[in-house]
């Protein structure tokens, strides 16, 4: 439950320190005393967003700090799975500076505004005058249906695994638009990938082959360079190696006069040697030099293949074709992946949506099972509530596909009057009405949920006399499981309170402030009675006022 809310610089509130009761809270006041700025206050402590707008001392920042006992156990392992701490009291403040930057805390770590928010929808029930209008939508009726059939657990994984099969839906739908739209490219993907590998490129093949293309082009040169080189060394009258025969016997028959010419005959010696190794190497250039020119115009054909290969996949050579080649291979491995991720998603879908069946078809029978007896209970609530020809219908009707909430679609359809046909709530015209049902409904299902502390804004709007004392009965009668804060301008209402706050504003130095008073009994029938009939109130009021008080203990 909410221990106490201490608000500090916001709106037209200085400081303001509450402290709450278990049971039944009442705050009242004047039309623009505070009353919705104080619940404002409250709405940053659950996450809602908020500037610098709120600051009252521009000079100053704005806190906000809420403290919890007795808080749903649930709340410990979300507590432990974000780092945490766990103690009796469970305090989460805001901060908000000049400049608008705003910081959210619980038991004074930092945590972003999404743990903020998914705390305090563990904690705090509220309803406002706007979020009357929460009855009326899909949602808020299917949960009010399972709460009461003890099927919420069951729900919630039911939704769970709902939301997963709808992702996966979704990936499959993605995965099969990227296979449509992939078949042409991997078609030509193909196409090009048969075109490489039937081109059957080698490593190095273009400069072997351009290196053996220009040899054959050249062929009739080089034999003729060997040829004649061959002649003048050795086949002409005066050939290289007979003049350097000749010099070396001469050169021989002074080598015993002097040391320097024996060694220049050992130079001649080497020069014959080395001619002796050129010749061997003309005859092998000779050998290996070949005049094909079939053999030439198929090189220049494979050449003029792989140029063209070359340009098409702008590659720079052989290598880059050949890189290419493996990168297609990869494209057309990636596609038959795709298809293989299409075929295992497809498996995984039907999984879920034969586990949402289980789970949906024992919903249905659950909820079925229980209806008759909401529907039972709701209109005893709306009879307390002097609506005693008013009944609700729970509709419930298969539904063409499996959806968020199972295989039917539910509505509940009201019937202010009797004989009425029964209506969807958002239908119904007045407001009054719309408060009256909002509060059977959290009443029936009040005690199904583990909800610390419900907030009850105006839920009176449009009641007064006998309804709303009953209303009061009623709010008074969920104080029991719950701690109620009501914000409220009935006096039968005010009446049934266990702790009574009055918000009051009062001019002090040109300023306008807000404040907020726990009323003592004298207090109480005094404002009680300034509600029944202004101010100052008469001495009837006054008495009135003691007897709503004696008759609501």
């Amino acid at each position: 439950m909410l221990k106490s809310l201490r608000v500090d610089n916001y709106a037209i509130i200085h400081e303001i320190d509450l402290t709450f009761d278990k049971g039944l809270n009442i705050i009242t006041g004047e039309t623009g005393a505070g009353k919705s700025i104080l619940l404002g206050a409250l709405s940053l402590v659950m996450g809602k967003r908020a500037d610098s707008l709120v600051l009252n001392d521009k000079t100053r920042k704005c806190i906000i700090e809420a403290v919890f006992v007795d808080y749903p156990s649930t709340l410990d392992d979300f507590l432990d799975r974000n780092d945490l701490d766990k103690d009796v009291e469970l305090i989460l403040r805001r901060e908000i500076s000049h400049t608008g930057k705003s910081r959210a805390f619980v038991n004074d770590t930092p945590v972003n505004l999404s743990v903020m928010q998914a705390i305090n929808e563990e904690l705090i029930d509220l309803n406002q005058q706007f979020q009357i209008l929460e009855i009326q939508t899909s949602d808020f009726q299917v949960r009010m249906l399972d709460a009461l059939a003890g099927t919420s657990a069951l729900y919630n994984t039911y939704k769970s695994l709902f939301n997963t099969f709808r992702n996966a839906q979704k990936r499959l739908a993605g995965l099969k638009e990227d296979a449509a739209r992939n078949l042409k490219e991997k078609d030509f993907v193909a196409f090009q990938l048969e075109e490489l590998l039937e081109a059957d490129i080698q490593p190095d093949e273009k400069e072997t082959k351009e290196a053996h293309l220009k040899k054959l082009e050249n062929s009739s040169e080089i034999i003729n360079t060997m040829e004649e080189t061959e002649h003048v060394l050795d086949q002409s009258e005066q050939s290289i190696k007979d003049v350097i025969r000749q010099l070396r016997n001469r050169w021989e028959a002074l080598a015993d006069m002097d040391p320097l010419v024996r060694d220049g005959v050992s130079t001649f010696i080497e020069m014959e040697e080395l001619i002796s190794d050129l010749q061997q190497k003309i005859r092998r250039i000779i050998n290996t030099a070949e005049m094909d020119p079939r053999a030439e115009e198929e090189l220049r054909e494979r050449l003029d293949q792989i140029y063209k290969l070359e340009q098409k996949h702008q590659a720079r050579d052989t290598a880059g074709l050949i890189e290419i080649m493996g990168k297609l291979e990869s494209q057309l491995e990636g596609y038959t992946s795709l298809t293989d991720s299409i075929a295992q998603l497809e498996q995984k879908t039907q999984r879920l949506l034969d586990e949402l069946h289980v789970l949906a078809k024992e919903l249905s029978q659950k909820r079925m099972k229980i209806r008759s007896q909401v529907e039972k209970d709701i209109h005893g609530s709306l009879q307390s509530l002097a609506m005693p020809a008013a009944s609700i219908h729970i509709d419930i009707k298969p539904a063409a596909e499996l959806n968020v909430f199972g295989l039917e679609n539910i509505e509940i359809l009201f019937s202010p009057n009797k004989g009425s046909m029964p209506l969807p709530i958002r239908k119904i015209a007045s407001g009054g009405e719309k408060s009256r049902l909002m509060l059977a409904l959290k009443a029936s299902v009040a005690g199904a949920v583990e909800m610390p502390t419900m907030i009850f804004d105006e839920i009176d709007t449009g009641v007064s006399g006998e309804v709303a004392q009953r209303m009061g009965d009623i709010l008074k009668s969920l104080a029991q499981p719950h701690q109620i804060l009501a914000i409220t301008h009935s006096p039968q209402v005010s009446a049934r309170a266990d702790k009574h706050f009055k918000v009051y504003k009062e001019e002090s130095k040109g300023k306008t402030l807000t404040y907020v008073k726990n009323l003592n009994g004298e207090e109480r029938i005094t404002e009680i009675a300034m509600m029944l009939s202004g101010d100052p109130p008469s001495a009837y009021a006054i008495e009135n006022a003691r007897e709503l008080i004696t008759e609501a203990r």
